[in-house]
């Protein structure tokens, strides 16, 4: 993490913030659920691990509220771990949203013409310069495909999601403050004979770095669309959009706008 590059004081200053939540949780568990037990106040350290958890929970929710990036996906993966979290950690880290403010549209603006090589004026009909959604690792826009793409698509209004400018940086720091976590904690027993917590990093991690390459993402869609993509009859079924390939690249992911409630609603 050299701070050499740009970003890298801000970068830096990220990796130190993870470390110490990460550290103060290690030492929450290790005195109360290894000291104060062997000196005879099992029970005294029980009658508050309610509080205690939910309150780390609390924390964790603010912290990766403010960092945002790949920590509020951390906390969303967390909270579908009920085989290894208690239900007052799982409750709280569930309520993390992945919405946060927006990138400002001449940055986003430079980082998606120098993916696609060209103006977005002229790669596009038309780009909104107001994001639809703006989440934690990317920012969805309407836009509308030039009269030769359209033609040969079959559609015009499309959705681009385009990577947060250096978030690729933000998710290897991350990483990296979250294996040294996940290291320390694997050395205590308490911690390791309830979950392999190296192990779900290394998955978590997997699933981080086939988030960010929307290439990969295009590809799925695309798997999508033809095992399950405007199914026909009547009723309720599937409509999945298709990719436009031309102007998509590994930070940029352009979708046939097939826009509808949100699948929660």
């Amino acid at each position: 993490m050299s701070t050499s590059r740009p970003g890298g004081h801000r970068l830096r200053a990220r990796y130190r913030r993870i470390m110490a939540f990460g550290l103060s949780v290690m030492l929450q568990v290790w005195w109360f659920d290894l000291v104060l037990p062997r000196l005879g106040l099992r029970a005294w350290s029980r009658r508050g691990q309610t509080k205690r958890l939910t309150r780390t929970a609390l924390r964790f929710r603010r912290l990766a509220t403010d960092l945002g990036g790949l920590m509020i996906k951390v906390g969303q993966f967390m909270s579908t771990r009920i085989d290894m979290l208690p239900p007052q950690v799982t409750e709280e880290l569930a309520t993390l949203q992945d919405n946060v403010p927006a990138v400002e549209f001449d940055t986003v603006r430079a980082q998606a013409e120098t993916d696609l090589g060209m103006p977005l004026s002229r790669a596009f009909a038309s780009f909104t310069s107001e994001p639809i959604a703006a989440a934690s690792l990317g920012q969805a826009y309407r836009a509308r495909l030039t009269p030769t793409l359209a033609a040969e698509a079959g559609y015009s209004d499309v959705v681009v999601k385009v990577q947060r400018p250096g978030i690729a940086d933000v998710v290897e720091v991350d990483l990296a403050a979250l294996r040294k976590i996940a290291g320390w904690l694997a050395k205590i027993p308490f911690v390791a004979g309830r979950a392999d917590v190296p192990a779900l990093i290394e998955e978590f991690a997997d699933t981080s770095h086939e988030e960010i390459d929307y290439l990969h993402e295009a590809s799925e869609a695309a798997s999508f669309r033809k095992d399950f993509g405007d199914a026909p009859g009547d009723g309720p079924h599937t409509r999945a959009p298709q990719v436009v390939w031309e102007r998509s690249t590994r930070r940029i992911l352009t979708l046939q706008d097939v826009t509808a409630i949100k699948i929660s609603d």
